[in-house]
């Protein structure tokens, strides 16, 4: 069990997943090589045929309110617009066509975010970005579509008092992983009851980060959730994870970029190369106990009364 107990029942499908190998590969944006286009169905659908555990798609809201799949920010790069999709209107959003692929030819479109829910496959997990903005207004459509269970959608933020308000203070308790920098700030969130904290994103810009500490990260998790941490690459350059990352994987070995999200027991990986990290995960599996040794060591039977 993760989470407290009485969440039990809205945490069932991501304790299900965290009981096969770890770390589970959170599939960043989903998978978008060839024609696929990242934050779409077809890239969901990718990411779970190369073997990611879980998604994690971006949400954008238009002007006028409707809500999209899109990382804002990026725009110049997909679309060459100096804009950002927040003031734009649902109407002007729906012209916009991913680059290459030519308009008339082989349009890519910006997804509706209630598209991509209602052709969700059955029980795939979300991991929710960039939504925190628009909570609990955000939470309406997802009750709306009714084949998605709130158990579908692990959501995430930084650790800000509106947002752990608006969680706080909805009826649905979703499956949530604070973003933090500091151990205290994943207890500030730990000691909020209703909220249902599942897992905590840990970001650590240095390798003197106290979130690198397995006796800290044990603080955490002796409280009956899971860790989570970032091995993409940011456009910034701007470290997740200490400089330990799928750059690092791909060109130095999956030990020197992934190796130490193992080691410290991270249980859910970001990345944009699950399938490789699945694979490195695998691999593992039969090394000497000392890769796995801080999660061993650890108690994932605790739970929050």
């Amino acid at each position: 069990m993760i989470g407290a107990a009485r969440y039990r029942d809205l945490n069932t499908l991501l304790a299900e997943r965290l009981g096969g190998p770890r770390p589970l590969a959170v599939s960043h944006r989903g998978s978008s090589r060839g024609g696929v286009v990242e934050n779409t169905s077809a890239a969901v659908r990718a990411a779970l045929a190369e073997g990611a555990d879980i998604v994690e798609i971006d949400v954008s809201r238009s002007r006028d309110g409707d809500y999209f799949c899109f990382h804002d920010g990026t725009e110049r790069h997909h679309f060459g617009l100096d804009a950002n999709i927040a003031t734009l209107t649902t109407a002007q959003i729906e012209t916009l066509c991913y680059r290459p692929f030519h308009p008339r030819r082989n349009p890519r479109r910006v997804e509706p975010l209630s598209q991509l829910l209602a052709g969700l496959p059955a029980e795939t997990i979300l991991n929710v970005d960039r939504s925190w903005d628009h909570w609990p207004d955000l939470f309406a459509l997802f009750e709306s579509v009714r084949n998605v269970s709130p158990q579908q959608l692990l959501l995430k933020s930084p650790a800000h008092p509106a947002v752990l308000r608006a969680l706080a203070e909805h009826p649905v308790k979703y499956p949530y992983a604070p973003i933090v920098t500091t151990a205290a700030d994943a207890h500030r969130v730990l000691d909020i009851g209703e909220i249902n904290t599942v897992a905590v994103e840990v970001l650590a810009a240095e390798k003197t980060s106290e979130l690198l500490d397995p006796t800290v990260l044990a603080t955490i998790t002796d409280r009956g959730v899971v860790l989570m941490a970032n091995a993409e690459v940011m456009a910034s350059g701007a470290p997740l994870f200490a400089g330990y990352d799928d750059d690092l994987a791909i060109m130095a070995g999956p030990d020197a970029g992934w190796g130490p999200f193992l080691r410290l027991g991270i249980d859910l990986v970001l990345t944009d190369w699950p399938g490789l990290l699945a694979a490195y995960r695998a691999a593992s599996a039969d090394r000497p106990a000392e890769v796995a040794a801080d999660r061993d060591t650890r108690s994932r039977s605790s739970a929050r009364p």
